[in-house]
Protein backbone atom coordinates (compact mmCIF):
# COMPACT_ATOMS: atom_id res chain seq x y z
CA UNK A 1 0.00 0.00 0.00
CA UNK A 2 1.38 3.43 -0.96
CA UNK A 3 0.91 6.72 0.83
CA UNK A 4 -2.12 8.81 -0.07
CA UNK A 5 -1.42 12.55 -0.35
CA UNK A 6 -4.43 14.87 -0.24
CA UNK A 7 -3.47 18.28 -1.53
CA UNK A 8 -3.92 21.18 -3.91
CA UNK A 9 -1.06 21.88 -6.30
CA UNK A 10 -1.59 25.64 -6.05
CA UNK A 11 -0.53 25.37 -2.40
CA UNK A 12 3.13 25.75 -1.58
CA UNK A 13 2.59 23.74 1.59
CA UNK A 14 1.26 20.83 -0.45
CA UNK A 15 4.13 21.09 -2.90
CA UNK A 16 6.63 20.72 -0.05
CA UNK A 17 5.24 17.24 0.55
CA UNK A 18 5.28 16.32 -3.13
CA UNK A 19 8.86 17.56 -3.64
CA UNK A 20 10.13 15.66 -0.60
CA UNK A 21 8.52 12.40 -1.69
CA UNK A 22 9.73 12.82 -5.27
CA UNK A 23 13.27 13.58 -4.14
CA UNK A 24 13.35 10.49 -1.94
CA UNK A 25 11.61 8.28 -4.54
CA UNK A 26 8.76 7.52 -2.13
CA UNK A 27 5.76 6.05 -3.99
CA UNK A 28 2.47 7.80 -3.38
CA UNK A 29 -0.96 8.49 -4.79
CA UNK A 30 -1.95 12.13 -5.14
CA UNK A 31 -5.61 13.02 -4.52
CA UNK A 32 -6.50 16.52 -5.65
CA UNK A 33 -8.43 18.66 -3.17
CA UNK A 34 -9.57 22.00 -4.60
CA UNK A 35 -9.33 24.47 -1.73
CA UNK A 36 -10.99 27.20 -3.78
CA UNK A 37 -14.08 24.98 -4.00
CA UNK A 38 -13.95 24.22 -0.26
CA UNK A 39 -13.36 20.54 -0.93
CA UNK A 40 -11.33 20.42 2.31
CA UNK A 41 -14.47 21.37 4.22
CA UNK A 42 -16.69 18.52 3.08
CA UNK A 43 -17.92 16.03 5.71
CA UNK A 44 -15.89 13.27 4.06
CA UNK A 45 -12.64 15.20 4.23
CA UNK A 46 -13.33 16.56 7.72
CA UNK A 47 -13.71 12.98 8.91
CA UNK A 48 -10.16 12.48 7.71
CA UNK A 49 -8.75 15.76 9.02
CA UNK A 50 -11.05 17.74 11.35
CA UNK A 51 -8.91 20.85 10.79
CA UNK A 52 -10.08 20.89 7.17
CA UNK A 53 -6.60 21.65 5.83
CA UNK A 54 -4.24 20.34 3.18
CA UNK A 55 -1.82 18.75 2.91
CA UNK A 56 -3.03 15.64 4.67
CA UNK A 57 -1.34 12.27 4.36
CA UNK A 58 -2.73 8.82 5.04
CA UNK A 59 0.13 6.47 5.89
CA UNK A 60 0.44 2.84 4.83
CA UNK A 61 -1.10 1.66 8.10
CA UNK A 62 -4.04 4.07 7.88
CA UNK A 63 -2.80 6.67 10.34
CA UNK A 64 -3.28 10.30 9.31
CA UNK A 65 -0.71 13.08 9.44
CA UNK A 66 -1.24 16.79 8.75
CA UNK A 67 0.80 20.02 8.71
CA UNK A 68 3.32 20.26 5.89
CA UNK A 69 6.48 20.57 7.97
CA UNK A 70 5.46 17.65 10.18
CA UNK A 71 4.78 15.52 7.10
CA UNK A 72 8.07 16.26 5.35
CA UNK A 73 9.96 15.60 8.58
CA UNK A 74 8.32 12.19 8.79
CA UNK A 75 9.02 11.40 5.13
CA UNK A 76 12.67 12.48 5.34
CA UNK A 77 13.54 10.56 8.50
CA UNK A 78 16.95 8.97 8.02
CA UNK A 79 17.60 10.70 4.69
CA UNK A 80 20.15 13.31 3.68
CA UNK A 81 17.46 16.02 3.88
CA UNK A 82 17.88 15.99 7.67
CA UNK A 83 21.43 16.79 8.90
CA UNK A 84 23.10 14.32 11.21
CA UNK A 85 24.97 17.11 12.99
CA UNK A 86 22.95 18.24 16.02
CA UNK A 87 23.56 21.94 15.46
CA UNK A 88 22.75 21.82 11.74
CA UNK A 89 19.61 19.84 12.51
CA UNK A 90 18.57 22.45 15.08
CA UNK A 91 19.23 25.25 12.55
CA UNK A 92 17.06 23.40 10.08
CA UNK A 93 14.21 23.32 12.59
CA UNK A 94 14.81 26.97 13.49
CA UNK A 95 14.24 27.98 9.86
CA UNK A 96 11.21 25.71 9.54
CA UNK A 97 9.54 27.19 12.63
CA UNK A 98 10.38 30.69 11.40
CA UNK A 99 8.86 29.90 8.01
CA UNK A 100 5.49 29.11 9.55
CA UNK A 101 5.37 32.13 11.86
CA UNK A 102 7.33 34.89 10.09
CA UNK A 103 7.36 34.06 6.38
CA UNK A 104 4.26 32.19 5.22
CA UNK A 105 1.73 34.47 6.98
CA UNK A 106 2.91 37.34 4.81
CA UNK A 107 4.36 36.10 1.52
CA UNK A 108 1.91 33.22 1.09
CA UNK A 109 -1.09 35.29 2.15
CA UNK A 110 -0.26 38.18 -0.19
CA UNK A 111 0.40 35.76 -3.02
CA UNK A 112 -3.01 34.15 -2.46
CA UNK A 113 -4.80 37.49 -2.36
CA UNK A 114 -3.10 38.87 -5.46
CA UNK A 115 -2.70 35.77 -7.59
CA UNK A 116 -5.72 33.69 -6.59
CA UNK A 117 -8.28 36.25 -5.47
CA UNK A 118 -7.33 38.89 -8.04
CA UNK A 119 -6.86 41.76 -5.61
CA UNK A 120 -4.99 44.82 -6.79
CA UNK A 121 -1.85 46.12 -5.07
CA UNK A 122 -3.71 48.92 -3.31
CA UNK A 123 -6.11 46.38 -1.80
CA UNK A 124 -3.30 44.61 0.05
CA UNK A 125 -2.69 45.58 3.65
CA UNK A 126 0.64 47.49 3.74
CA UNK A 127 1.71 45.64 6.89
CA UNK A 128 1.66 42.35 4.99
CA UNK A 129 3.94 43.69 2.26
CA UNK A 130 6.27 45.27 4.79
CA UNK A 131 6.66 42.06 6.78
CA UNK A 132 6.95 40.00 3.59
CA UNK A 133 9.89 42.13 2.48
CA UNK A 134 11.30 41.77 5.97
CA UNK A 135 11.19 37.99 5.59
CA UNK A 136 13.01 38.17 2.26
CA UNK A 137 15.65 40.42 3.80
CA UNK A 138 16.09 37.94 6.64
CA UNK A 139 16.70 35.17 4.12
CA UNK A 140 19.15 37.31 2.15
CA UNK A 141 21.13 37.86 5.34
CA UNK A 142 20.96 34.18 6.24
CA UNK A 143 22.35 33.15 2.85
CA UNK A 144 25.37 35.42 2.98
CA UNK A 145 28.45 33.30 2.43
CA UNK A 146 26.56 30.04 2.13
CA UNK A 147 24.65 28.06 -0.48
CA UNK A 148 21.90 26.70 1.79
CA UNK A 149 20.06 27.89 4.86
CA UNK A 150 21.00 25.34 7.53
CA UNK A 151 23.83 23.17 6.28
CA UNK A 152 26.30 22.73 3.44
CA UNK A 153 23.69 20.91 1.37
CA UNK A 154 19.96 21.05 0.79
CA UNK A 155 17.82 20.23 3.86
CA UNK A 156 14.16 20.40 4.82
CA UNK A 157 14.73 24.05 5.74
CA UNK A 158 15.33 24.79 2.07
CA UNK A 159 12.31 22.72 1.03
CA UNK A 160 10.07 24.55 3.49
CA UNK A 161 11.25 28.06 2.58
CA UNK A 162 11.37 27.44 -1.16
CA UNK A 163 7.65 26.67 -1.39
CA UNK A 164 6.41 30.24 -1.17
CA UNK A 165 9.63 32.20 -1.70
CA UNK A 166 9.75 31.10 -5.33
CA UNK A 167 6.14 32.29 -5.71
CA UNK A 168 6.70 35.68 -4.07
CA UNK A 169 6.61 37.55 -7.42
CA UNK A 170 3.02 36.32 -7.85
CA UNK A 171 2.22 38.42 -4.80
CA UNK A 172 3.88 41.48 -6.27
CA UNK A 173 7.13 41.18 -4.32
CA UNK A 174 10.08 42.61 -6.26
CA UNK A 175 13.00 40.17 -5.92
CA UNK A 176 15.68 42.36 -7.50
CA UNK A 177 17.09 43.44 -4.15
CA UNK A 178 17.65 39.81 -3.10
CA UNK A 179 20.25 38.27 -5.44
CA UNK A 180 21.31 35.62 -2.95
CA UNK A 181 17.72 34.51 -2.52
CA UNK A 182 17.21 34.37 -6.29
CA UNK A 183 20.32 32.25 -6.75
CA UNK A 184 19.25 30.03 -3.85
CA UNK A 185 15.83 29.47 -5.44
CA UNK A 186 17.42 28.27 -8.68
CA UNK A 187 19.88 26.10 -6.76
CA UNK A 188 17.29 24.35 -4.63
CA UNK A 189 14.87 23.89 -7.54
CA UNK A 190 17.71 22.10 -9.29
CA UNK A 191 18.63 19.99 -6.27
CA UNK A 192 15.05 18.85 -5.80
CA UNK A 193 14.38 18.21 -9.51
CA UNK A 194 11.26 20.31 -9.09
CA UNK A 195 10.51 21.04 -12.74
CA UNK A 196 10.09 18.47 -15.49
CA UNK A 197 13.51 19.75 -16.86
CA UNK A 198 15.16 17.21 -14.51
CA UNK A 199 18.04 19.47 -14.05
CA UNK A 200 20.11 17.05 -12.15
CA UNK A 201 19.88 13.32 -11.81
CA UNK A 202 20.82 11.78 -8.50
CA UNK A 203 23.37 9.02 -8.64
CA UNK A 204 20.83 6.42 -7.48
CA UNK A 205 17.18 6.66 -8.54
CA UNK A 206 15.43 3.49 -7.50
CA UNK A 207 12.05 2.64 -6.07
CA UNK A 208 12.61 1.04 -2.69
CA UNK A 209 10.53 0.25 0.32
CA UNK A 210 10.84 2.93 2.98
CA UNK A 211 12.82 0.66 5.27
CA UNK A 212 15.24 -0.37 2.53
CA UNK A 213 15.66 3.23 1.38
CA UNK A 214 16.48 4.45 4.87
CA UNK A 215 18.91 1.62 5.38
CA UNK A 216 20.75 2.64 2.23
CA UNK A 217 20.78 6.36 2.92
CA UNK A 218 24.26 6.45 4.41
CA UNK A 219 25.65 4.31 1.58
CA UNK A 220 23.93 6.50 -0.99
CA UNK A 221 25.58 9.58 0.47
CA UNK A 222 29.00 7.98 0.09
CA UNK A 223 28.29 6.92 -3.47
CA UNK A 224 27.02 10.37 -4.40
CA UNK A 225 30.28 11.93 -3.26
CA UNK A 226 32.32 9.43 -5.22
CA UNK A 227 30.48 9.53 -8.54
CA UNK A 228 30.61 12.56 -10.88
CA UNK A 229 27.36 14.49 -11.18
CA UNK A 230 25.56 13.31 -14.29
CA UNK A 231 23.53 16.37 -15.03
CA UNK A 232 21.10 16.88 -17.82
CA UNK A 233 22.96 19.73 -19.53
CA UNK A 234 20.37 22.18 -20.80
CA UNK A 235 17.19 20.63 -19.46
CA UNK A 236 14.13 20.06 -21.63
CA UNK A 237 13.87 23.68 -22.78
CA UNK A 238 17.49 23.96 -23.85
CA UNK A 239 17.76 20.63 -25.64
CA UNK A 240 14.47 21.21 -27.43
CA UNK A 241 15.34 24.69 -28.69
CA UNK A 242 18.87 23.66 -29.74
CA UNK A 243 17.50 20.87 -31.90
CA UNK A 244 14.68 22.92 -33.38
CA UNK A 245 16.89 25.92 -34.22
CA UNK A 246 19.53 23.68 -35.78
CA UNK A 247 17.00 21.85 -37.95
CA UNK A 248 15.30 25.04 -39.08
CA UNK A 249 18.67 26.40 -40.23
CA UNK A 250 19.68 23.42 -42.38
CA UNK A 251 21.03 24.38 -45.82
CA UNK A 252 18.55 24.28 -48.69
CA UNK A 253 20.33 21.45 -50.50
CA UNK A 254 19.41 18.95 -47.80
CA UNK A 255 16.20 16.89 -48.19
CA UNK A 256 13.12 19.05 -47.70
CA UNK A 257 11.44 16.62 -45.31
CA UNK A 258 14.03 17.53 -42.65
CA UNK A 259 12.76 21.11 -42.45
CA UNK A 260 9.04 20.37 -42.34
CA UNK A 261 7.46 21.80 -39.17
CA UNK A 262 6.42 18.39 -37.86
CA UNK A 263 9.93 17.04 -38.47
CA UNK A 264 11.49 19.94 -36.61
CA UNK A 265 9.15 19.37 -33.68
CA UNK A 266 9.88 15.64 -33.68
CA UNK A 267 13.64 16.17 -33.51
CA UNK A 268 13.19 18.78 -30.79
CA UNK A 269 11.16 16.42 -28.64
CA UNK A 270 13.46 13.45 -29.21
CA UNK A 271 16.46 15.58 -28.24
CA UNK A 272 15.14 15.28 -24.68
CA UNK A 273 14.72 11.51 -24.80
CA UNK A 274 18.08 10.57 -23.32
CA UNK A 275 17.16 12.49 -20.18
CA UNK A 276 13.68 11.05 -20.02
CA UNK A 277 15.01 7.50 -20.26
CA UNK A 278 17.43 7.90 -17.36
CA UNK A 279 16.80 5.79 -14.32
CA UNK A 280 15.49 2.85 -16.36
CA UNK A 281 17.90 0.54 -14.55
CA UNK A 282 21.46 0.30 -13.29
CA UNK A 283 22.74 -1.56 -16.36
CA UNK A 284 20.96 0.88 -18.66
CA UNK A 285 22.49 3.84 -16.83
CA UNK A 286 25.97 2.34 -16.70
CA UNK A 287 25.90 1.83 -20.48
CA UNK A 288 24.80 5.40 -21.26
CA UNK A 289 25.59 7.94 -18.56
CA UNK A 290 29.21 8.48 -19.56
CA UNK A 291 28.12 9.44 -23.09
CA UNK A 292 27.09 12.87 -21.83
CA UNK A 293 30.48 14.29 -20.79
CA UNK A 294 34.24 14.23 -21.20
CA UNK A 295 36.44 15.33 -18.31
CA UNK A 296 39.36 17.44 -19.56
CA UNK A 297 41.94 18.58 -17.04
CA UNK A 298 43.72 21.94 -16.98
CA UNK A 299 46.26 20.69 -19.53
CA UNK A 300 43.55 19.57 -21.93
CA UNK A 301 44.05 15.87 -21.28
CA UNK A 302 41.17 13.51 -20.56
CA UNK A 303 41.51 12.73 -16.84
CA UNK A 304 45.19 13.65 -17.12
CA UNK A 305 45.84 10.53 -19.17
CA UNK A 306 44.63 10.63 -22.77
CA UNK A 307 44.83 13.39 -25.40
CA UNK A 308 41.51 14.54 -26.78
CA UNK A 309 43.08 14.64 -30.23
CA UNK A 310 43.65 12.55 -32.19
CA UNK A 311 40.64 10.52 -31.15
CA UNK A 312 41.16 6.80 -30.78
CA UNK A 313 39.92 4.77 -33.72
CA UNK A 314 37.68 2.58 -31.56
CA UNK A 315 36.18 2.60 -28.11
CA UNK A 316 38.36 -0.35 -27.20
CA UNK A 317 41.48 1.65 -28.08
CA UNK A 318 40.19 4.56 -25.98
CA UNK A 319 39.47 2.32 -23.00
CA UNK A 320 42.94 0.77 -23.27
CA UNK A 321 44.55 4.21 -23.19
CA UNK A 322 42.44 5.27 -20.20
CA UNK A 323 43.29 2.14 -18.25
CA UNK A 324 46.97 2.75 -18.89
CA UNK A 325 46.49 6.13 -17.24
CA UNK A 326 44.59 4.67 -14.28
CA UNK A 327 41.08 5.67 -15.38
CA UNK A 328 38.14 4.35 -17.37
CA UNK A 329 35.34 5.74 -19.51
CA UNK A 330 32.80 5.72 -16.67
CA UNK A 331 34.93 8.38 -14.96
CA UNK A 332 36.44 10.08 -18.00
CA UNK A 333 33.36 10.24 -20.23
CA UNK A 334 32.58 9.17 -23.79
CA UNK A 335 30.96 12.31 -25.20
CA UNK A 336 33.22 12.76 -28.27
CA UNK A 337 32.80 9.09 -29.16
CA UNK A 338 29.02 9.20 -28.72
CA UNK A 339 28.93 12.22 -31.05
CA UNK A 340 31.00 10.54 -33.76
CA UNK A 341 29.07 7.28 -33.44
CA UNK A 342 25.75 9.09 -33.87
CA UNK A 343 27.03 11.10 -36.81
CA UNK A 344 28.25 7.99 -38.61
CA UNK A 345 24.83 6.39 -38.19
CA UNK A 346 23.09 9.48 -39.60
CA UNK A 347 25.50 9.47 -42.55
CA UNK A 348 24.55 5.86 -43.28
CA UNK A 349 20.85 6.78 -42.94
CA UNK A 350 21.27 9.53 -45.50
CA UNK A 351 23.05 7.12 -47.85
CA UNK A 352 20.03 4.79 -47.70
CA UNK A 353 17.71 7.75 -48.31
CA UNK A 354 19.69 8.72 -51.42
CA UNK A 355 19.54 5.26 -52.98
CA UNK A 356 15.88 4.68 -52.11
CA UNK A 357 14.94 8.03 -53.62
CA UNK A 358 16.89 7.18 -56.76
CA UNK A 359 15.47 3.65 -57.01
CA UNK A 360 11.80 4.53 -56.50
CA UNK A 361 11.02 6.07 -59.93
CA UNK A 362 12.96 3.29 -61.69
CA UNK A 363 11.16 0.38 -60.03
CA UNK A 364 8.94 -1.39 -62.55
CA UNK A 365 7.68 -4.26 -60.44
CA UNK A 366 4.65 -3.06 -58.36
CA UNK A 367 5.66 -5.09 -55.31
CA UNK A 368 9.22 -3.84 -55.42
CA UNK A 369 8.02 -0.29 -55.91
CA UNK A 370 5.67 -0.58 -52.93
CA UNK A 371 8.46 -1.96 -50.74
CA UNK A 372 10.88 0.81 -51.75
CA UNK A 373 8.24 3.45 -51.08
CA UNK A 374 7.49 2.00 -47.65
CA UNK A 375 11.18 1.64 -46.83
CA UNK A 376 11.79 5.26 -47.79
CA UNK A 377 9.07 6.32 -45.34
CA UNK A 378 10.61 4.11 -42.66
CA UNK A 379 14.04 5.60 -43.37
CA UNK A 380 12.77 9.16 -43.02
CA UNK A 381 11.23 8.28 -39.66
CA UNK A 382 14.48 6.62 -38.60
CA UNK A 383 16.54 9.62 -39.71
CA UNK A 384 14.48 11.99 -37.58
CA UNK A 385 14.70 9.59 -34.64
CA UNK A 386 18.46 9.19 -34.92
CA UNK A 387 19.09 12.92 -35.37
CA UNK A 388 16.88 13.66 -32.38
CA UNK A 389 18.67 11.24 -30.05
CA UNK A 390 22.10 12.31 -31.28
CA UNK A 391 21.17 16.00 -31.00
CA UNK A 392 21.20 15.56 -27.23
CA UNK A 393 24.92 14.84 -27.28
CA UNK A 394 25.55 17.80 -29.56
CA UNK A 395 23.72 19.95 -27.03
CA UNK A 396 25.70 18.49 -24.12
CA UNK A 397 28.92 19.39 -25.92
CA UNK A 398 28.13 23.12 -25.77
CA UNK A 399 27.89 23.09 -21.96
CA UNK A 400 31.37 23.93 -20.57
CA UNK A 401 30.79 21.95 -17.37
CA UNK A 402 30.30 18.81 -19.47
CA UNK A 403 33.87 19.12 -20.79
CA UNK A 404 35.89 19.45 -17.60
CA UNK A 405 37.03 17.84 -14.38
CA UNK A 406 35.63 21.02 -12.80
CA UNK A 407 32.11 19.91 -13.68
CA UNK A 408 30.43 21.01 -10.44
CA UNK A 409 32.62 23.39 -8.51
CA UNK A 410 36.36 23.76 -8.97
CA UNK A 411 37.94 20.44 -8.15
CA UNK A 412 40.50 19.81 -5.44
CA UNK A 413 43.96 21.05 -6.35
CA UNK A 414 45.31 24.38 -7.61
CA UNK A 415 42.70 27.13 -7.73
CA UNK A 416 44.69 30.32 -8.36
CA UNK A 417 41.66 32.40 -9.30
CA UNK A 418 39.67 31.38 -6.26
CA UNK A 419 36.75 29.86 -8.13
CA UNK A 420 33.87 28.40 -6.16
CA UNK A 421 34.25 24.82 -5.01
CA UNK A 422 30.56 24.63 -4.02
CA UNK A 423 28.78 21.68 -5.59
CA UNK A 424 25.99 23.89 -6.87
CA UNK A 425 27.23 25.65 -9.99
CA UNK A 426 26.21 22.87 -12.35
CA UNK A 427 22.60 22.96 -11.30
CA UNK A 428 22.34 26.73 -11.02
CA UNK A 429 23.61 27.16 -14.59
CA UNK A 430 21.11 24.76 -16.09
CA UNK A 431 17.42 24.06 -16.18
CA UNK A 432 15.51 26.89 -14.55
CA UNK A 433 18.03 29.55 -15.62
CA UNK A 434 17.90 28.39 -19.23
CA UNK A 435 14.12 28.31 -19.20
CA UNK A 436 13.96 31.84 -17.79
CA UNK A 437 16.50 33.54 -20.07
CA UNK A 438 16.33 31.58 -23.32
CA UNK A 439 15.28 33.90 -26.14
CA UNK A 440 14.75 32.19 -29.50
CA UNK A 441 15.23 35.37 -31.53
CA UNK A 442 18.40 36.16 -29.65
CA UNK A 443 19.63 32.60 -30.01
CA UNK A 444 19.05 32.50 -33.76
CA UNK A 445 20.72 35.87 -34.21
CA UNK A 446 23.79 34.53 -32.42
CA UNK A 447 24.11 31.45 -34.64
CA UNK A 448 27.20 31.45 -36.83
CA UNK A 449 26.83 31.19 -40.63
CA UNK A 450 27.18 27.73 -42.11
CA UNK A 451 30.55 26.97 -43.64
CA UNK A 452 31.82 23.62 -44.85
CA UNK A 453 34.37 22.17 -42.49
CA UNK A 454 36.69 20.44 -44.94
CA UNK A 455 37.70 18.11 -42.11
CA UNK A 456 36.84 14.76 -40.61
CA UNK A 457 34.00 14.39 -38.15
CA UNK A 458 36.56 13.55 -35.47
CA UNK A 459 38.36 16.85 -36.09
CA UNK A 460 35.07 18.74 -36.17
CA UNK A 461 34.02 17.19 -32.86
CA UNK A 462 37.32 17.99 -31.15
CA UNK A 463 37.24 21.62 -32.33
CA UNK A 464 33.73 22.01 -30.97
CA UNK A 465 34.63 20.51 -27.59
CA UNK A 466 37.79 22.62 -27.32
CA UNK A 467 35.80 25.78 -28.05
CA UNK A 468 33.29 24.83 -25.38
CA UNK A 469 35.98 24.02 -22.84
CA UNK A 470 37.51 27.44 -23.47
CA UNK A 471 34.32 28.91 -21.98
CA UNK A 472 34.83 27.13 -18.65
CA UNK A 473 36.74 29.90 -16.89
CA UNK A 474 34.44 32.63 -18.26
CA UNK A 475 31.57 30.62 -16.77
CA UNK A 476 33.28 30.43 -13.37
CA UNK A 477 34.12 34.14 -13.60
CA UNK A 478 30.45 34.82 -14.22
CA UNK A 479 29.42 32.70 -11.24
CA UNK A 480 31.96 34.49 -9.07
CA UNK A 481 30.53 37.85 -10.11
CA UNK A 482 26.96 36.76 -9.33
CA UNK A 483 25.93 36.71 -12.98
CA UNK A 484 24.30 33.28 -13.08
CA UNK A 485 20.83 34.61 -12.32
CA UNK A 486 18.00 35.27 -14.73
CA UNK A 487 17.96 39.02 -14.10
CA UNK A 488 21.63 39.53 -15.00
CA UNK A 489 22.25 40.48 -18.68
CA UNK A 490 25.63 38.74 -18.55
CA UNK A 491 24.01 35.43 -17.67
CA UNK A 492 21.37 35.92 -20.34
CA UNK A 493 24.03 36.57 -22.99
CA UNK A 494 26.19 33.62 -21.95
CA UNK A 495 23.33 31.11 -21.96
CA UNK A 496 21.94 32.21 -25.31
CA UNK A 497 25.36 32.15 -26.94
CA UNK A 498 26.05 28.64 -25.72
CA UNK A 499 22.67 27.47 -27.02
CA UNK A 500 23.38 29.20 -30.33
CA UNK A 501 26.75 27.46 -30.58
CA UNK A 502 25.03 24.11 -30.08
CA UNK A 503 22.37 24.84 -32.70
CA UNK A 504 25.03 25.98 -35.18
CA UNK A 505 27.09 22.85 -34.59
CA UNK A 506 24.04 20.62 -34.99
CA UNK A 507 23.20 22.27 -38.31
CA UNK A 508 26.80 22.03 -39.54
CA UNK A 509 27.25 18.38 -38.53
CA UNK A 510 23.98 17.29 -40.13
CA UNK A 511 25.00 19.09 -43.31
CA UNK A 512 28.41 17.37 -43.24
CA UNK A 513 26.70 14.00 -42.77
CA UNK A 514 24.52 14.66 -45.81
CA UNK A 515 27.54 15.57 -47.92
CA UNK A 516 29.51 12.54 -46.72
CA UNK A 517 26.61 10.21 -47.51
CA UNK A 518 27.09 10.79 -51.24
CA UNK A 519 30.39 8.94 -51.00
CA UNK A 520 29.08 6.12 -48.78
CA UNK A 521 28.17 2.53 -49.54
CA UNK A 522 24.98 0.57 -48.81
CA UNK A 523 23.60 -2.95 -49.06
CA UNK A 524 25.25 -6.31 -48.85
CA UNK A 525 27.40 -6.89 -50.75
CA UNK A 526 28.16 -3.18 -50.52
CA UNK A 527 27.73 -0.89 -53.51
CA UNK A 528 28.50 2.80 -53.76
CA UNK A 529 25.73 5.35 -53.50
CA UNK A 530 27.08 6.96 -56.66
CA UNK A 531 26.62 3.74 -58.66
CA UNK A 532 23.02 3.39 -57.49
CA UNK A 533 22.16 7.03 -58.16
CA UNK A 534 23.72 6.84 -61.64
CA UNK A 535 21.66 3.75 -62.47
CA UNK A 536 24.58 1.33 -62.73
CA UNK A 537 23.25 -0.89 -59.95
CA UNK A 538 19.77 -2.18 -59.10
CA UNK A 539 19.78 -1.67 -55.33
CA UNK A 540 16.50 -3.44 -54.51
CA UNK A 541 17.87 -6.98 -53.98
CA UNK A 542 20.77 -5.60 -51.94
CA UNK A 543 18.45 -3.68 -49.60
CA UNK A 544 15.59 -6.18 -49.40
CA UNK A 545 18.04 -9.01 -48.73
CA UNK A 546 19.19 -11.99 -50.76
CA UNK A 547 19.60 -14.54 -48.00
Amino acid sequence: MTLNFYGDRISGNCLKVKWTADYLSIPYQWIDIDVLKDEAKTPTFLALNPAGQVPTVVLEDGRVLAQSNAIITYLAEGSDLIPTDAYDRAKMLEWMYWEQYSHEPYIAVVRFQRHMMGKSADQIEPRLMERGYGALARMETGLAGRAYLASDRVTLADVALLAYTRLAPQGGFDMQAYPLVRAWIARVETDLNITDLSKRRRSMTVSLSRRARLGLSALSAVITLAVPVSALAWGATGHRVIAEAGMQALPADLPAFLRKPDAVITVGELARELDRSKGAGRLHSSMRDSNHFVDLDDQGLIMGAVPLEPMAATRSDYETALRAGGSDSAKAGLLPYAMVDGWQQITKDFAHWRVLTAALPRAKDPQQRAWIKADLARRETLILNNIGIWAHYVGDASQPLHTSIHYNGWSDGPNPKGYSRARTIHGSFEGALVRQVMDQARLKAAMTPYTKCGCTIEQMTVRYLRATNAQLEPLYDLEKAGGLVASDPRGQEFVNRRLAEAASSLRDMVAEAWAASANSKVGWPEVSVADVVSGKVDVYPLLYGQD
